[in-house]
């Protein structure tokens, strides 16, 4: 009978980061092979997943305890060599039943296209699960992809995150024992760590998550997430205030936890005078503490611990925990000031020679020759984009400067907004301001843009230079390795430009930021090609997943022009609309299109040349003059969108002017034979065809888009 099966290990604690994808590995990497098996059904119902940090569990509802017999069919030697003109069977065919068990009686012919052969049927017993599962658990363990491994039995022992201290395998009510990593599987599990419970015993694989919250332990992660989320509102609105939503350090919380509980607690307000960045970088990143806002959302003086207890705590033991949180908080913001208070003491100015102390690259230099040429990019784009040049200047050359300050030292993920916080403290104008302060932005895909164009000025040409050096240097990301966030950089840039709506030749911006490095650091040209390709995918990436157009759409307009990102998006936006609007001309027009470009690619036809007095058929002539009216057209919308400051809709215009082609392409290749018996007139025809691919691939490649045919 089928029942549900429950296999958890045991592990001693594994990191926060890690626990919540190997639960889900080892769940579908058990589920697959179940299902390999014949155990489950295909589709079944997807196996519930739990964790906590000293546990990975899934329960899988309906499998089955042994595997289904089944038949095999086994094709042998071919039918006259099987059997004797009396119809007997030959010592062959003997062979071969015997090697499958059976006996001359079971031997029966089978026709296939190559002729008629002997056969006969195997019968296979189906396996137990017990049995199954000792083979399938060490291949699906041993199958997990690991951040991380140890080994804790010797060089050929087992390979996890951290060692496994007891295996639990039920189908049921029936433990069944299993052998992984040195340990064999029985019915017990362990309770929470505080509360010495180690022999926890499972009745029946359905009553896991009861049997365990008896215990202390909550091992379904959303319900211990919706116990933070309600506790954190409730003590929060218990002191009149509310907490900071963070998602990510909710997760963290939720895994590090196996019965999570909030506390709260308060701090002095005189620490709110130093800047909020800071108090909540202490509290949330060097604590763990949910930072809180009164209702006109600032920063009050209290803060949500969270902690993991067995059992309901005791009021005094609350007190002590809030006491120690509160203590340790207390001294961590004591440093803080004290650092923000030295580093005052000197100018962002007074730090600018220091920068050539601090190492940005081993082969690239330090931060003082950064900030050079991160100066002189940063004024190219400024004036690209008709930035206030002085307030580029000058934050470019400060932005670099908090690296030296102790505030920075301390708390790293603060660079950049600590330089920021220190500009304006000093009087040097929010456009400088805000271009430190926003110079690594943006760091996420939910973090937001610089600003202004002063900012993303300063921002893209930091990234620039990163980019152009580390690749110089051959340190370019692998498909599992980017130790410098390169593909983050590029992506802010992506960010920057089509958020911020700002046009850049990015060959150009390439070439002078790899301008900046001497010909002894490595090959431009190559390095510059390098980075194209690199942009181009993380333009497709963004353009495709951001901004939700179609693989083809947005692979149509890259083949055409990618180089500069404001404008290949809104020739993708172009594209998705037209396809939208003129879905029937555009099926016609890109299947022209397929059929031009197959015929120019087989021919190998580079030349775009003809001749109007070679053009004998009226199609042919229908055609050119249609292809000699688009250039003008085309001229006039471009003009259009420049005025425009980059509206898609000249875009749009032009390319319904190129799906009313397909009519005119259809007629042509109806009436026209391009491959002609006169030379002369199969060379004019094809460079019409090649022309007509030019001229009509102006905003997109129409051959690359794809249509459903109904």
């Amino acid at each position: 009978m089928n029942h549900a099966l429950l296999i958890e290990l045991g592990s001693e604690e594994i990191p926060a980061r890690m626990v919540a994808g190997l639960a889900r590995q080892f769940a579908e990497q058990v589920a697959a092979r179940l299902a390999t098996a014949g155990l489950i059904a295909a589709p079944a119902e997807a196996p519930k997943v739990f964790w906590t940090p000293r546990r990975l569990a899934a329960l899988f509802p309906f499998v089955a305890p042994q595997q289904p017999n089944r038949e095999e069919e086994q094709i042998g030697p071919p039918a006259r060599l099987a059997f004797t003109a009396e119809n007997a069977a030959t010592p062959q065919a003997l062979s071969f039943a015997a090697k499958f068990g059976a006996s001359a009686a079971d031997l029966y012919r089978v026709s296939t296209p190559k002729g008629d052969y002997v056969a006969v049927r195997r019968r296979h017993i189906g396996m137990a699960l017990s049995s199954l599962l000792g083979l399938l658990l060490p291949e699906a363990f041993a199958a997990l992809n690991l951040p991380k491994a140890m080994q804790w039995q010797g060089p050929s022992g087992a390979r996890f995150v951290r060692p496994l201290r007891w295996l639990l395998v039920m189908h049921g009510a029936t433990v069944l024992p299993v052998e992984l990593a040195g340990l064999t599987s029985g019915g017990q599990t362990r309770g929470h760590r505080h509360s010495n419970d180690d022999h926890v015993t499972i009745d029946n694989a359905n009553g896991y998550i009861d049997t365990l919250k008896e215990h202390d332990v909550i091992v379904d992660w959303a319900e211990r997430e919706a116990m933070l989320r309600r506790q954190l509102s409730e003590s929060a609105a218990h002191a009149g205030w509310s907490w900071r939503p963070d998602e990510a350090l909710l997760a963290t919380l939720r895994d590090l936890t196996e019965n999570p509980a909030v506390v709260l607690g308060t701090f002095a307000p005189a620490y709110l005078e130093l800047p909020s960045e800071v108090l909540v970088t202490v509290m949330r990143d060097h604590q763990k503490y949910f930072a809180l806002n009164d209702s006109q959302g600032h920063l009050c003086p209290g803060f949500l611990a969270v902690t993991d207890v067995a059992g309901e705590p005791r009021e005094d033991r609350v007190a002590r925990i809030r006491h120690g949180h509160e203590r340790v908080l207390r001294a961590r913001f004591n440093d803080a000031r004290f650092f923000w208070q030295t580093d005052r003491k000197r100018t962002l100015h007074s730090r600018v020679d220091d920068l050539g102390h601090v190492t940005f690259h081993a082969k690239l230099g330090d931060y003082g020759a950064k900030t050079r040429r991160n100066l002189r990019l940063a004024h190219w784009l400024a004036s690209a984009w008709k930035a206030e040049t002085k307030v580029v200047a000058l934050a470019a050359q400060l932005a670099k400067c908090d690296l030296t300050t102790e505030l920075v030292k301390e708390f790293t993920e603060l660079q950049g907004k600590i330089g920021g916080l220190y500009a304006a403290a000093e009087g040097l104008g929010d456009g400088v301001r805000d271009a430190i302060y926003f110079q690594y932005e943006p760091l996420t895909t939910e973090s937001p843009a610089p600003p202004n164009q002063e900012a993303a000025a300063v921002g893209v040409a930091d990234k620039l230079d990163t980019l152009a050096g580390m690749f110089l240097v051959q340190e370019i990301p692998t498909g599992s390795r980017d130790p410098f966030a390169l593909r983050r950089q590029a992506n802010g840039v992506i960010r920057t430009l089509l958020e911020r709506d700002l046009a850049l030749d990015l060959n150009q911006a390439l070439e002078t930021a790899l301008g900046a490095y001497g010909p002894d650091q490595g090959d431009h040209q190559a390095t510059r090609l390098g980075l194209q390709q690199f942009f181009l995918e993380r333009l497709e990436y963004y353009l495709r997943e951001v901004g939700g157009h179609a693989v083809d759409s947005v692979r149509a307009v890259l083949t055409v022009s990618a180089n500069d990102p404001l404008d290949a998006r809104r020739r993708v936006e172009a594209v998705t609309t037209c396809r939208r609007e003129a879905a029937s001309a555009f099926a016609g027009a890109a299947a022209a299109m397929k059929r031009i470009r197959n015929i120019v690619r087989k021919e190998n036809w580079t030349t775009r040349e003809w001749s109007a007095d070679l053009l004998r058929d009226p199609a042919e002539q229908a055609l050119a003059e249609k292809l000699r009216a688009l250039p003008v057209e085309h001229a006039r919308w471009q003009q259009r969108a420049t005025v425009a400051g980059g509206d898609p809709t000249p875009y749009q215009h032009q390319l319904l002017q190129v799906a009313a082609t397909g009519p005119v392409l259809d007629q042509f290749f109806t009436a026209v034979r391009v491959n002609d018996d006169d030379p002369r007139l199969r060379a004019n025809r094809l460079g019409l065809l090649a022309f007509a691919a030019h001229e009509l691939s102006r905003v997109a490649d129409f051959s690359e888009i794809v249509f459903n045919e109904d």
